[in-house]
């Protein structure tokens, strides 16, 4: 049981980052393109409509981010459990394991949060002036 969830959040993880990665790269260069060829094949609403074509695409990025954290914390909570199964003292292991994927688990969120917060203050300000 333990080896198919290892294997699945393995593989999911590395899917996950390597198409967050390549999605993300092809929107950032393909919009930079637009931005430099902007006056003279482009203008504002060719950006804005390559913003709005890709809105969907942006959001998926994202689900493929947090997608591969949290199968990354998967695997290695498993892979830890099942390393130090076999030892002779493992309650003090286990705990020691767990606490630090919670508190991996603990940043990731407070960092997301943070983030999420910045970019909603700049929208806001964007509103305000």
């Amino acid at each position: 049981g333990l080896a198919y969830i290892f294997s699945i959040a393995s593989m999911l993880t590395i899917i996950a980052s390597a198409l967050s990665t390549v999605v993300a790269i092809c929107m950032i260069v393909s919009f930079r393109r637009l931005q430099f060829k902007f006056g003279k094949e482009t203008n504002s609403e060719s950006l804005r409509v390559f913003k709005r074509n890709t809105h969907e695409l942006r959001h998926w990025v994202r689900y493929f981010v947090n997608m591969s954290y949290i199968g990354l914390f998967i695997a290695i909570g498993v892979y830890s459990h099942v390393k130090w199964s076999d030892t002779v003292d493992s309650d003090f292991l286990y705990i020691l394991c767990y606490i630090l994927l919670l508190c991996g688990w603990a940043l990731m969120v407070i960092v997301y949060y943070m983030v999420k917060r910045a970019y909603t203050n700049a929208l806001n300000s964007k509103q305000r002036a």
